[in-house]
């Protein structure tokens, strides 16, 4: 039950989450405008999105209590549904915006492997 999230270089972290971007500016040399940032989230699982909540609510207190990097986006800007999580960013800001997505992705797939090791140690009790 881990979530996954693919790049558009097809970058693994993990399974049900993907990561689309729309940078059209960014492919014909433009070096301003926006871009969107378009993570598809299975809402069927409810226990993926509050890994998900839960971390997202963890990085904002990490980002206000040591502030912002020059150039670095906040997840507070990110629109966050049951959907997926859309997040317009400037141009330079893309390669940043990802990698804090990763992190995200990554930190809900560390809160969501106790419970998957849980399950898993369960069927093989039921199974012996």
């Amino acid at each position: 039950m881990a979530i996954m999230s693919r790049g558009t270089e097809g970058h693994h972290l993990a399974p049900r989450l993907s990561i689309d971007t729309s940078d059209e500016g960014a492919r014909d040399g433009r070096s301003t405008g926006t871009a969107m940032l378009r993570l598809e989230l299975d809402a069927r699982a409810p226990e993926r999105l509050d890994a998900l909540r839960t971390v997202r609510r963890a990085m904002i207190r990490e980002e206000w209590t040591r502030g912002l990097e020059e150039g670095e986006p906040s997840l507070l800007d990110a629109d966050f549904s049951r959907a997926g999580i859309l997040w317009e960013l400037p141009l330079g800001q893309i390669p940043r915006g990802r990698a804090k997505l990763g992190a995200l992705v990554r930190r809900a797939n560390t809160l969501l492997k106790p419970e998957r090791d849980a399950a898993r140690a369960a069927g093989e009790a039921r199974i012996q």
